[in-house]
């Protein structure tokens, strides 16, 4: 996913649908400028109730595959019921 150089908190204001995201950053893909702009996206989208990152620090991309290279059981498991979660509050039928 590429992030528009432009505010993020003024575009996200706009969006009307819930969003989720994990966000790792040790991956050989991940430079110093990217974890900046992970922190400024975080900062930005903080206050917005539609918008639910979680981070883990130290993870690296496919951490939740099993049997992947990078995979950590229990953060795996904290991301899948947090997914699971986020899945049951706002798909359900009203």
């Amino acid at each position: 996913m590429r992030y528009p150089r432009s505010n993020c908190r003024s575009c996200s204001s706009q969006w009307s649908c819930r969003v989720i995201s994990r966000a790792t950053c040790k991956t050989r893909w991940c430079k110093i400028r990217l974890m900046a702009s992970q922190a400024t996206i975080n900062k930005e989208l903080a206050d917005n109730a539609h918008i639910k990152i979680h981070t883990y620090p130290g993870r690296n991309h496919a951490f939740a595959r099993p049997n992947g290279d990078h995979y950590d059981s229990k953060d795996a498991e904290t991301s899948n019921a947090r997914t699971v979660a986020f899945f049951k509050e706002h798909l359900k039928d009203k």
